[in-house]
Protein backbone atom coordinates (compact mmCIF):
# COMPACT_ATOMS: atom_id res chain seq x y z
CA UNK A 1 0.00 0.00 0.00
CA UNK A 2 3.05 2.47 0.74
CA UNK A 3 4.04 2.33 -2.69
CA UNK A 4 0.65 3.12 -4.41
CA UNK A 5 0.13 6.01 -1.80
CA UNK A 6 3.54 7.07 -3.30
CA UNK A 7 2.67 6.54 -6.65
CA UNK A 8 -0.55 8.32 -6.69
CA UNK A 9 0.12 11.09 -4.19
CA UNK A 10 3.63 12.00 -5.33
CA UNK A 11 4.79 10.60 -8.43
CA UNK A 12 1.92 11.17 -10.66
CA UNK A 13 0.46 14.74 -8.30
CA UNK A 14 3.37 15.89 -6.67
CA UNK A 15 2.72 15.96 -3.42
CA UNK A 16 5.70 15.10 -0.73
CA UNK A 17 5.28 12.84 1.93
CA UNK A 18 6.52 12.56 5.48
CA UNK A 19 7.18 9.12 6.53
CA UNK A 20 5.34 9.35 9.59
CA UNK A 21 2.30 10.09 7.19
CA UNK A 22 2.96 7.64 4.47
CA UNK A 23 3.27 4.81 7.73
CA UNK A 24 -0.04 6.15 8.98
CA UNK A 25 -1.69 5.83 5.99
CA UNK A 26 -0.98 2.83 4.58
CA UNK A 27 -2.55 1.56 7.84
CA UNK A 28 -6.06 4.06 6.92
CA UNK A 29 -6.19 3.37 3.28
CA UNK A 30 -7.12 -0.42 1.38
CA UNK A 31 -7.08 0.56 -2.42
CA UNK A 32 -6.88 3.42 -4.67
CA UNK A 33 -10.32 4.54 -4.31
CA UNK A 34 -9.22 5.36 -0.59
CA UNK A 35 -6.43 7.62 -1.74
CA UNK A 36 -8.32 9.32 -4.39
CA UNK A 37 -10.93 10.20 -2.21
CA UNK A 38 -8.11 11.35 0.23
CA UNK A 39 -6.47 12.98 -2.76
CA UNK A 40 -9.57 15.30 -3.65
CA UNK A 41 -9.59 16.80 -0.18
CA UNK A 42 -5.88 17.29 -0.06
CA UNK A 43 -6.04 19.40 -3.01
CA UNK A 44 -9.10 20.95 -2.01
CA UNK A 45 -7.67 22.34 1.35
CA UNK A 46 -4.34 23.61 -0.33
CA UNK A 47 -1.95 22.19 2.06
CA UNK A 48 2.16 23.34 1.71
CA UNK A 49 4.42 21.21 -0.29
CA UNK A 50 4.97 18.49 2.25
CA UNK A 51 2.09 16.20 3.87
CA UNK A 52 2.32 15.84 7.46
CA UNK A 53 0.74 13.25 9.65
CA UNK A 54 -1.44 16.22 11.60
CA UNK A 55 -2.71 17.16 8.15
CA UNK A 56 -3.66 13.30 7.42
CA UNK A 57 -5.61 12.82 10.14
CA UNK A 58 -7.18 16.13 10.13
CA UNK A 59 -8.09 15.43 6.70
CA UNK A 60 -9.69 12.48 7.47
CA UNK A 61 -11.52 13.62 10.55
CA UNK A 62 -13.27 16.53 8.60
CA UNK A 63 -14.61 13.87 6.05
CA UNK A 64 -16.00 11.86 8.93
CA UNK A 65 -17.45 15.16 9.96
CA UNK A 66 -19.13 15.97 6.88
CA UNK A 67 -21.53 13.10 7.77
CA UNK A 68 -21.31 11.23 4.73
CA UNK A 69 -22.38 7.72 5.52
CA UNK A 70 -22.72 5.88 1.84
CA UNK A 71 -21.02 6.09 -1.09
CA UNK A 72 -22.06 5.00 -5.03
CA UNK A 73 -19.88 2.74 -6.66
CA UNK A 74 -21.33 2.70 -10.76
CA UNK A 75 -20.28 0.55 -12.84
CA UNK A 76 -18.70 1.10 -17.00
CA UNK A 77 -19.48 -0.33 -19.71
CA UNK A 78 -16.48 -2.71 -20.11
CA UNK A 79 -16.11 -6.85 -22.10
CA UNK A 80 -15.62 -9.39 -19.76
CA UNK A 81 -12.03 -10.42 -20.39
CA UNK A 82 -12.28 -13.99 -19.80
CA UNK A 83 -8.59 -15.00 -20.18
CA UNK A 84 -7.68 -12.36 -17.01
CA UNK A 85 -11.51 -13.20 -14.88
CA UNK A 86 -9.70 -17.38 -15.63
CA UNK A 87 -6.56 -16.86 -14.21
CA UNK A 88 -7.71 -14.88 -10.96
CA UNK A 89 -10.15 -17.16 -10.06
CA UNK A 90 -7.50 -20.22 -11.10
CA UNK A 91 -5.62 -19.39 -8.26
CA UNK A 92 -7.87 -20.89 -5.81
CA UNK A 93 -7.55 -24.44 -7.46
CA UNK A 94 -3.55 -24.15 -8.87
CA UNK A 95 -2.01 -26.60 -6.72
CA UNK A 96 -3.93 -29.44 -8.06
CA UNK A 97 -5.14 -29.03 -11.22
CA UNK A 98 -4.28 -30.36 -14.98
CA UNK A 99 -4.58 -28.66 -18.22
CA UNK A 100 -7.34 -30.23 -20.33
CA UNK A 101 -5.02 -31.00 -23.07
CA UNK A 102 -2.56 -33.12 -20.28
CA UNK A 103 -4.94 -35.66 -19.54
CA UNK A 104 -4.80 -39.33 -19.37
CA UNK A 105 -8.05 -41.52 -19.92
CA UNK A 106 -8.68 -43.76 -16.57
CA UNK A 107 -7.08 -41.45 -14.08
CA UNK A 108 -8.98 -39.02 -11.96
CA UNK A 109 -8.22 -35.42 -12.47
CA UNK A 110 -9.45 -31.78 -11.46
CA UNK A 111 -9.75 -29.47 -14.12
CA UNK A 112 -10.88 -25.67 -14.40
CA UNK A 113 -12.01 -23.63 -16.46
CA UNK A 114 -15.15 -21.56 -18.72
CA UNK A 115 -18.58 -23.47 -19.29
CA UNK A 116 -20.47 -23.43 -22.19
CA UNK A 117 -22.64 -25.22 -24.56
CA UNK A 118 -21.42 -25.86 -28.21
CA UNK A 119 -23.59 -25.40 -31.19
CA UNK A 120 -25.48 -28.71 -30.93
CA UNK A 121 -25.80 -28.30 -27.16
CA UNK A 122 -23.15 -30.27 -25.39
CA UNK A 123 -21.69 -29.04 -22.25
CA UNK A 124 -17.89 -28.18 -22.44
CA UNK A 125 -15.45 -26.56 -20.54
CA UNK A 126 -12.33 -24.89 -22.05
CA UNK A 127 -9.25 -23.53 -20.40
CA UNK A 128 -6.73 -22.07 -21.61
CA UNK A 129 -5.33 -24.14 -24.14
CA UNK A 130 -8.21 -26.80 -24.86
CA UNK A 131 -11.92 -27.85 -24.52
CA UNK A 132 -13.17 -30.74 -23.72
CA UNK A 133 -17.11 -32.50 -23.94
CA UNK A 134 -18.67 -33.28 -19.98
CA UNK A 135 -20.68 -35.81 -19.28
CA UNK A 136 -22.77 -34.84 -15.52
CA UNK A 137 -24.60 -38.47 -15.64
CA UNK A 138 -22.60 -39.73 -12.61
CA UNK A 139 -22.32 -36.34 -10.93
CA UNK A 140 -22.68 -36.51 -6.92
CA UNK A 141 -23.02 -32.56 -6.54
CA UNK A 142 -25.68 -30.23 -6.63
CA UNK A 143 -25.07 -27.09 -8.93
CA UNK A 144 -25.77 -24.53 -11.57
CA UNK A 145 -23.95 -24.18 -14.61
CA UNK A 146 -24.67 -21.70 -17.29
CA UNK A 147 -22.96 -19.60 -19.90
CA UNK A 148 -19.27 -17.80 -18.85
CA UNK A 149 -19.18 -19.60 -15.17
CA UNK A 150 -15.61 -20.32 -14.18
CA UNK A 151 -15.66 -23.69 -12.54
CA UNK A 152 -13.07 -26.84 -11.28
CA UNK A 153 -14.82 -29.87 -11.88
CA UNK A 154 -13.74 -33.21 -10.41
CA UNK A 155 -13.88 -36.31 -13.06
CA UNK A 156 -12.12 -38.97 -14.92
CA UNK A 157 -11.56 -38.84 -19.27
CA UNK A 158 -12.94 -41.75 -20.87
CA UNK A 159 -13.29 -41.81 -24.18
CA UNK A 160 -12.91 -38.31 -25.04
CA UNK A 161 -15.32 -36.92 -22.63
CA UNK A 162 -14.66 -35.91 -19.08
CA UNK A 163 -16.89 -37.90 -16.92
CA UNK A 164 -17.81 -35.34 -14.10
CA UNK A 165 -18.11 -36.92 -10.65
CA UNK A 166 -18.14 -33.41 -8.47
CA UNK A 167 -18.74 -29.43 -8.99
CA UNK A 168 -16.13 -26.84 -7.38
CA UNK A 169 -17.34 -23.36 -7.20
CA UNK A 170 -15.02 -20.50 -6.90
CA UNK A 171 -15.03 -19.51 -3.17
CA UNK A 172 -16.27 -15.79 -2.73
CA UNK A 173 -13.66 -13.98 -1.28
CA UNK A 174 -14.83 -11.23 1.53
CA UNK A 175 -12.70 -8.96 3.60
CA UNK A 176 -13.28 -7.38 6.47
CA UNK A 177 -12.58 -3.77 4.86
CA UNK A 178 -13.27 -0.65 6.89
CA UNK A 179 -13.83 2.46 4.82
CA UNK A 180 -12.33 5.19 6.88
CA UNK A 181 -14.23 7.81 4.63
CA UNK A 182 -17.39 7.16 5.47
CA UNK A 183 -19.01 7.50 8.81
CA UNK A 184 -19.97 5.02 10.98
CA UNK A 185 -23.47 5.23 12.05
CA UNK A 186 -26.57 2.70 12.73
CA UNK A 187 -28.49 3.02 9.32
CA UNK A 188 -31.64 1.87 7.89
CA UNK A 189 -31.81 1.37 4.03
CA UNK A 190 -35.88 1.03 2.42
CA UNK A 191 -35.38 -0.97 -1.11
CA UNK A 192 -38.16 -0.61 -3.54
CA UNK A 193 -38.45 -1.81 -6.61
CA UNK A 194 -40.38 0.55 -9.76
CA UNK A 195 -41.27 3.46 -6.97
CA UNK A 196 -43.91 6.04 -7.06
CA UNK A 197 -43.23 8.50 -4.76
CA UNK A 198 -46.53 10.30 -5.03
CA UNK A 199 -48.15 7.14 -3.38
CA UNK A 200 -48.77 7.97 -0.03
CA UNK A 201 -47.90 4.38 1.41
CA UNK A 202 -43.89 5.40 1.00
CA UNK A 203 -44.47 8.52 3.31
CA UNK A 204 -46.17 6.00 5.77
CA UNK A 205 -43.14 3.88 5.25
CA UNK A 206 -40.79 7.04 6.17
CA UNK A 207 -43.04 7.17 9.25
CA UNK A 208 -42.43 3.54 10.36
CA UNK A 209 -39.13 2.78 9.70
CA UNK A 210 -37.16 5.86 9.65
CA UNK A 211 -34.93 5.08 7.03
CA UNK A 212 -31.84 6.92 6.35
CA UNK A 213 -31.59 6.32 2.72
CA UNK A 214 -33.89 4.60 0.14
CA UNK A 215 -32.30 2.54 -2.68
CA UNK A 216 -35.04 1.96 -5.76
CA UNK A 217 -35.65 1.31 -9.31
CA UNK A 218 -37.81 3.48 -11.51
CA UNK A 219 -39.28 3.21 -15.08
CA UNK A 220 -40.24 6.83 -14.86
CA UNK A 221 -38.80 9.79 -12.91
CA UNK A 222 -42.04 11.60 -13.47
CA UNK A 223 -42.24 9.28 -9.99
CA UNK A 224 -39.31 10.74 -8.58
CA UNK A 225 -41.16 14.03 -6.73
CA UNK A 226 -41.10 14.80 -3.28
CA UNK A 227 -38.76 12.08 -1.98
CA UNK A 228 -38.55 12.47 1.69
CA UNK A 229 -34.93 11.35 2.16
CA UNK A 230 -31.87 11.17 0.26
CA UNK A 231 -32.77 8.40 -2.64
CA UNK A 232 -30.26 6.21 -4.71
CA UNK A 233 -32.03 5.96 -8.17
CA UNK A 234 -31.38 3.07 -10.53
CA UNK A 235 -32.75 2.96 -13.91
CA UNK A 236 -35.27 -0.23 -14.80
CA UNK A 237 -33.22 -3.06 -16.66
CA UNK A 238 -33.01 -2.93 -20.48
CA UNK A 239 -33.12 -6.21 -22.22
CA UNK A 240 -29.39 -7.50 -22.06
CA UNK A 241 -27.57 -4.03 -21.73
CA UNK A 242 -25.83 -3.68 -18.59
CA UNK A 243 -24.86 -1.45 -16.95
CA UNK A 244 -27.93 0.72 -17.46
CA UNK A 245 -26.79 4.18 -17.21
CA UNK A 246 -28.84 7.00 -15.27
CA UNK A 247 -28.35 9.93 -17.86
CA UNK A 248 -31.76 11.64 -16.89
CA UNK A 249 -32.09 15.22 -15.76
CA UNK A 250 -31.43 15.68 -11.66
CA UNK A 251 -35.15 16.94 -10.50
CA UNK A 252 -34.55 16.93 -6.93
CA UNK A 253 -32.32 17.89 -4.56
CA UNK A 254 -32.53 14.75 -2.55
CA UNK A 255 -32.26 12.07 -5.90
CA UNK A 256 -28.36 10.45 -6.21
CA UNK A 257 -28.24 8.92 -10.09
CA UNK A 258 -26.76 5.71 -10.32
CA UNK A 259 -25.93 2.91 -12.89
CA UNK A 260 -28.05 -0.52 -12.79
CA UNK A 261 -26.35 -2.55 -11.70
CA UNK A 262 -24.75 -0.19 -8.97
CA UNK A 263 -22.84 -0.74 -5.58
CA UNK A 264 -23.56 0.92 -2.18
CA UNK A 265 -20.55 1.07 0.11
CA UNK A 266 -20.66 1.58 4.08
CA UNK A 267 -18.38 1.89 6.60
CA UNK A 268 -17.83 -1.31 7.46
CA UNK A 269 -20.55 -3.16 4.84
CA UNK A 270 -21.65 -3.26 1.05
CA UNK A 271 -24.57 -3.83 -0.88
CA UNK A 272 -24.93 -4.69 -4.84
CA UNK A 273 -28.38 -3.84 -6.62
CA UNK A 274 -29.99 -5.09 -9.65
CA UNK A 275 -32.39 -4.46 -11.37
CA UNK A 276 -32.81 -7.52 -13.90
CA UNK A 277 -35.46 -10.50 -14.69
CA UNK A 278 -32.65 -12.93 -13.51
CA UNK A 279 -35.31 -15.82 -13.23
CA UNK A 280 -34.47 -16.21 -17.10
CA UNK A 281 -31.13 -17.73 -16.82
CA UNK A 282 -32.83 -20.75 -14.76
CA UNK A 283 -33.96 -21.63 -18.08
CA UNK A 284 -30.61 -21.48 -20.19
CA UNK A 285 -28.47 -23.00 -17.92
CA UNK A 286 -27.95 -26.75 -16.29
CA UNK A 287 -29.49 -27.80 -12.95
CA UNK A 288 -27.58 -30.69 -11.78
CA UNK A 289 -29.82 -32.99 -8.71
CA UNK A 290 -31.62 -30.71 -6.44
CA UNK A 291 -31.75 -27.48 -4.75
CA UNK A 292 -32.47 -25.36 -8.15
CA UNK A 293 -32.97 -21.83 -6.10
CA UNK A 294 -29.65 -22.64 -3.56
CA UNK A 295 -28.00 -23.73 -6.64
CA UNK A 296 -28.67 -20.86 -8.85
CA UNK A 297 -27.89 -18.49 -5.87
CA UNK A 298 -24.24 -20.03 -5.19
CA UNK A 299 -23.63 -19.98 -8.50
CA UNK A 300 -24.00 -16.30 -8.57
CA UNK A 301 -22.44 -15.28 -5.46
CA UNK A 302 -19.14 -17.85 -6.77
CA UNK A 303 -18.42 -15.38 -10.08
CA UNK A 304 -17.33 -12.33 -7.95
CA UNK A 305 -19.70 -10.38 -10.48
CA UNK A 306 -23.00 -8.43 -10.23
CA UNK A 307 -24.27 -10.34 -13.11
CA UNK A 308 -21.93 -13.33 -14.36
CA UNK A 309 -24.38 -14.58 -16.61
CA UNK A 310 -23.52 -11.92 -19.15
CA UNK A 311 -20.65 -10.63 -21.41
CA UNK A 312 -20.23 -7.15 -19.77
CA UNK A 313 -17.77 -6.88 -17.37
CA UNK A 314 -19.17 -6.50 -13.78
CA UNK A 315 -16.51 -7.44 -11.47
CA UNK A 316 -16.64 -6.96 -7.63
CA UNK A 317 -13.27 -6.58 -5.63
CA UNK A 318 -15.56 -8.26 -2.52
CA UNK A 319 -18.21 -10.22 -2.36
CA UNK A 320 -20.89 -8.31 -1.00
CA UNK A 321 -22.61 -8.65 2.32
CA UNK A 322 -25.96 -7.75 0.93
CA UNK A 323 -27.56 -8.28 -2.60
CA UNK A 324 -30.93 -7.09 -3.82
CA UNK A 325 -32.02 -7.99 -6.71
CA UNK A 326 -35.26 -6.47 -7.74
CA UNK A 327 -37.41 -9.14 -9.87
CA UNK A 328 -41.34 -8.93 -9.71
CA UNK A 329 -41.39 -12.79 -8.59
CA UNK A 330 -41.91 -14.74 -5.28
CA UNK A 331 -39.78 -12.50 -2.19
CA UNK A 332 -37.17 -14.02 -0.80
CA UNK A 333 -34.03 -13.26 2.09
CA UNK A 334 -31.48 -15.96 1.56
CA UNK A 335 -28.35 -16.61 3.19
CA UNK A 336 -25.58 -17.80 1.01
CA UNK A 337 -21.59 -18.37 1.80
CA UNK A 338 -21.58 -14.78 3.83
CA UNK A 339 -23.74 -12.95 1.79
CA UNK A 340 -27.68 -12.25 2.32
CA UNK A 341 -29.62 -11.93 -0.75
CA UNK A 342 -33.24 -10.32 -1.27
CA UNK A 343 -35.48 -11.14 -4.24
CA UNK A 344 -38.28 -8.32 -4.22
CA UNK A 345 -41.06 -7.45 -6.05
CA UNK A 346 -42.36 -4.50 -7.34
CA UNK A 347 -44.02 -1.31 -5.57
CA UNK A 348 -47.35 -1.63 -7.31
CA UNK A 349 -47.56 -5.44 -5.30
CA UNK A 350 -47.03 -3.17 -2.07
CA UNK A 351 -43.85 -4.90 -1.15
CA UNK A 352 -40.71 -3.29 0.19
CA UNK A 353 -37.18 -4.16 1.96
CA UNK A 354 -35.76 -3.28 4.98
CA UNK A 355 -32.01 -3.39 5.99
CA UNK A 356 -30.62 -2.35 9.06
CA UNK A 357 -26.51 -2.74 9.15
CA UNK A 358 -26.73 -2.25 12.93
CA UNK A 359 -27.66 -5.75 13.17
CA UNK A 360 -27.46 -6.75 9.65
CA UNK A 361 -31.22 -7.72 9.98
CA UNK A 362 -33.17 -7.92 6.72
CA UNK A 363 -36.70 -7.77 6.37
CA UNK A 364 -39.42 -7.75 3.41
CA UNK A 365 -42.86 -6.07 4.01
CA UNK A 366 -46.17 -6.61 2.39
CA UNK A 367 -48.05 -2.92 3.07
Amino acid sequence: MKKLIYKVLTQENGIKISMDALEYMADKFTDRNDINNFLASYKSKCYGDTLQLAQVDELLQTRKSENTFFAVKNFKHAHKRNINILENIKKQFAHDLKQIALLQEGYKYKIFGMFYSDRFGNPMLEDEHECISLDFSICKSNAFLHENIFVCLEGVKEKKKFLVENVHLPVPFYTNYINQFLEKKKVKICLVNNIDFNRKDIFDICKIHMPELFVVSCDDLNKMTNTPVTTVVCKKSIENIFPVMNDDEKIDSNIIKATNPCVIEFNSRNLVFLDHDWIKYKGTGVFLNKKPLDSFLETYISQMSANPFIKTDLSLKNAPNFVVLACDTKPFVKKVYDTTIVNLPECRRNYYAIIDLHDDNVEIFYN
